[in-house]
């Protein structure tokens, strides 16, 4: 069963770019380009080379895990959720065949530079017609995180539907 992650969009803000660009982004350590790393050891060598001046750990502690899950945790397949700003929508899609990871230093309008390929549905879906325990993963502050209330989200969602939808395309 594939997992759900929300991966936030600085407040909403970059949502449009994420859902036009077919992409997830995370702003979090951006002067590496993290396509060669394949574990967590890996991670935290890169992130100690780039940045040997640390900051205290607890700040290390939480970028890498953020990190570590947008590159590790996410898996091709997964389902992420970006919520929106000023509205009680979510949008879901769903992760790209590997590598869907890539960085990406251009300007185009979205200053976050690791990506991850997505597939959305471009309907997205009011927060309220899920239950009130996934609501509440919603809209915790955390950047990059695994759902817990999973099976809410697969009952909720028209899956099938735009599955037969996006495979026809």
């Amino acid at each position: 069963m594939p997992s759900v992650y929300i991966v936030r969009a600085e407040f909403g803000k970059y949502l449009t770019h994420f859902v036009r660009g077919g992409y997830v982004g995370i702003g979090l350590l951006p002067t590496f380009d993290f396509s060669a790393v394949n574990n967590r050891d890996e991670l935290f060598e890169t992130y100690e080379r780039e940045h040997p001046a640390r900051a205290n750990d607890l700040v290390i502690g939480r970028q890498l895990g953020q990190m570590e899950r947008f590159l590790l945790g996410i898996k091709a397949g997964d389902y992420v959720i970006t919520p929106d700003a000023d509205t009680r929508m979510v949008h879901y899609g769903i992760i790209e065949p590997n590598p869907s990871y890539y960085y990406f230093e251009s300007v185009d309008g979205c200053s976050f530079p690791h990506r991850r390929r997505v597939r959305w549905n471009r309907k997205g879906i009011e927060e309220n017609d899920f239950s009130v325990p996934f609501q509440r993963a919603v809209r915790s502050p955390q950047v990059v995180f695994r759902v817990s209330a999973e099976q809410n989200f697969l009952t909720v969602t028209p899956e099938k539907i735009w599955f037969q939808e996006t495979a026809s395309r």
